[in-house]
């Protein structure tokens, strides 16, 4: 049987929403925080296997074994900056989810408002 919403009701879902966008965004803050960090580390960390690569003397690589071998170098860093993408992207996901469920509750208010009004 379908749930007859008050306006109070909608108000209440509204302050709900409300707090779950401050957590989800303080959440996504975090998680951007985190990947610019991540992203950081990794470009100086494979930057300096780089160097380390072309001034080793008596090693030969080309440019593709030599990109090859510093990403193996720093293939942790760059697992955690993988991780952290996806963190972001999961972030960003459940703030859009969040703006639907008040665009929905929106919605749902306006419908209620007009029936509230045909009643009048």
């Amino acid at each position: 049987m379908p749930r007859n919403w008050t306006p109070s009701d909608i108000e209440d879902r509204f302050d709900e929403l409300s707090k779950q966008m401050d957590e989800a965004v303080a959440d996504l803050e975090d998680a951007e925080n985190d990947y610019h960090v991540c992203k950081a580390n990794f470009e100086i960390d494979i930057a300096r296997e780089r160097l380390n690569l072309l001034r080793t003397p008596g090693v030969k690589m080309t440019v593709g074994e030599r990109e090859d071998e510093a990403l193996t170098r720093c293939e942790d860093q760059r697992r955690s900056l993988g991780a952290a993408e996806a963190r972001v992207r999961a972030a960003r996901a459940n703030i859009g989810r969040i703006n639907v469920q008040v665009d929905l509750a929106r919605s749902m208010s306006t419908s209620i408002r007009t029936s509230i009004d045909m009643t009048s």
